[in-house]
């Protein structure tokens, strides 16, 4: 059975979600939906776990009866109930236990200052230690400082970081003294998975620096302690005590540059730096996500073709190239395909625009403009896959186009509406209708209409399939149930279930009693 699903277990999320998805549509036409209701709140890596065990699951037994796709219908809504479960649950800020016994003196928190010690910098990389020239310039203020590298567990926080000083100021009156230098750490660590609960961005900054090491280095004092770069230390100390890391990411964290200050470095050239590095700005304008997205589809093209021009890929092959691009640009194999994607549809849209005279510099700024639109483009599952529709239909595809550059979309949400217009004759003549408008913003308007029904129709669409639904397990309950065949389902789901069916029974009582009550007649007393 596994070597049957090795080749089905991909790593590209999209196509393994989209795949799964529509094996689940085939058990229950409402499980794929509960399947992408939680899609959001999973990270990468539990909805590949998600995802997997429900294609083994689905996959395990066969071709299914209808009694047995109920039961694992059942399944498959407890394997997302637990993973949701554990999602929901506090995650654990990592242990130092890994690292305790090579941590340096500053991790330990020496704070006596007669027990302070020069920490020496050590040549690396090809870059031995040397002056940092020209000298930097701080507020005005000439500071000499030291480049070299450092051990990332030898470099202390800096105990009176003004951007932990609401923090610091409540510790010290809940403890009355200063923290220790492991509780300056878990200040600023994330105290859960979820994004609000990382007030100082440290994953996403953790992440960076596994991918592409310490980018700008921190500034030390004489005796290492952090100045400048606390959260790219706490990011480092993340990666290290974190076991969702390699070998190799965590050496990127534990070998940092720094640039360090001399031992007569005085109490106003510490503050400009502090000052001058937190209140100035570089003013550094990222690229445009087009513009670093066809650098990576470029990237990609290029390797592919180099590799197919020896041997024949597989899907495998294509996988590994992507993963490689990826380390080569410090971003996740999935970002790759979804560039690679993206940049499909958007060089489509330019020559289409091209073939329509349109002027080369708004095809241009437009396709930047509209670049995550073309991510909606791939949205679905199966033969429902809005790109299926625009690829088999070169006339809904001119429209799509058309209206995306003529700015007919409220926002590029409105994209993933646009399988369901098409299949809904009504919607499809408003959406036309939106097309041949040249008022942009009655156009709009119409494309609003063209989206609320084709949502009336789904929305009832779904209505119906649920009391489908029902009428399948109130079958199932009738006609197949026995004790034996209830022995095999989960304890957990039948208690489920029972206390389900309790606690709507009142409501159904109600309204079958009220159905079946006779209606008075017409103008009696």
């Amino acid at each position: 059975m596994e070597a049957n699903l090795s080749g089905t277990l991909i790593s590209d999320l999209r196509t393994l979600f989209d795949e799964v998805a529509l094996l689940c549509t085939d058990v229950d036409p409402l499980l794929s939906g509960d399947l992408a209701e939680v899609r959001d709140e999973l990270s990468d890596e539990e909805l590949h776990h998600l995802l997997t065990e429900v294609l083994v699951h689905i996959r395990g037994g066969g071709q299914p009866t209808d009694a047995q796709k109920t039961t694992l219908a059942a399944q498959v809504r407890g394997l997302i109930r637990d993973a949701i479960r554990t999602r929901r649950q506090p995650r654990p800020t990592p242990s130092l236990a890994a690292v305790e016994e090579e941590a340096g003196p500053a991790h330990s928190g020496a704070t006596d200052p007669s027990a302070r010690r020069h920490l020496e910098l050590y040549g690396a990389a090809g870059m031995e230690v040397r002056p940092v020239r020209p000298m930097p310039t701080f507020l005005g203020s000439d500071v000499p400082l030291t480049e070299g590298f450092a051990d990332t567990l030898e470099i202390a926080f800096w105990e009176d970081n003004l951007r932990l000083k609401l923090d610091l100021d409540d510790f010290r009156r809940r403890e009355g003294r200063a923290p220790e230098p492991d509780e300056l750490r878990q200040m600023l660590w994330p105290k859960g998975a979820l994004p609000k609960e990382d007030i100082y961005k440290i994953l996403p900054l953790a992440d960076d620096i596994a991918a592409r090491g310490v980018q700008t280095p921190p500034v030390i004092d004489y005796w290492g302690t952090a100045w400048d770069g606390n959260r790219r230390l706490a990011a480092c100390r993340y990666i290290l005590a974190s076991d969702e890391y390699t070998p190799e990411q965590k050496a990127r964290a534990r070998r940092i540059r720094v640039w360090q200050t001399d031992e007569h470095a005085t109490e106003d050239q510490i503050q400009a730096i502090v000052t001058s590095l937190n209140f100035g700005d570089d003013f550094k304008v990222p690229w445009p996500e087009y513009v670093r997205a066809r650098q990576v589809y470029d990237t990609y093209i290029a390797r592919r073709d180099s590799e197919a021009s020896l041997r024949v890929l597989t899907e495998r092959d294509e996988t590994k190239i992507r993963a490689a691009v990826g380390r080569f640009f410090g971003i996740k194999t999935q970002e790759v395909t979804r560039y690679c994607k993206m940049v499909v549809w958007a060089l489509d849209f330019e020559d289409y625009h091209r073939e329509q005279d349109r002027d080369e510099s708004q095809i241009a700024n437009r396709t930047n403009a509209l670049f995550q639109y073309f991510y909606e483009l791939d949205s679905g599952r199966g033969d429902d896959k809005l790109a299926v529709k625009l690829r088999d239909d070169e006339g809904f595809r001119d429209i799509v186009f058309d209206l995306m550059f003529d700015g007919k979309f409220k926002n590029w949400a409105q994209i993933r509406d646009l399988r369901r217009v098409y299949d809904n004759p009504e919607a499809l003549d408003e959406l036309k209708q939106a097309h041949r408008e040249t008022d942009s913003t009655i156009g709009r308007a119409a494309v609003n209409r063209a989206i609320d029904i084709a949502r009336q129709q789904s929305t009832a669409l779904r209505q119906a399939g649920r009391a489908d639904e029902l009428a399948r397990i109130t079958k199932w309950l009738n006609e197949d149930v026995t004790l034996a065949v209830l022995r095999k389902l989960d304890p957990e789901v039948l208690r489920e279930f029972r206390d389900a069916a309790r606690a709507v029974d009142g409501m159904i009582s109600s309204l079958v009693e009220g159905s079946a009550a006779p209606q008075a007649a017409p103008g009696a007393a």
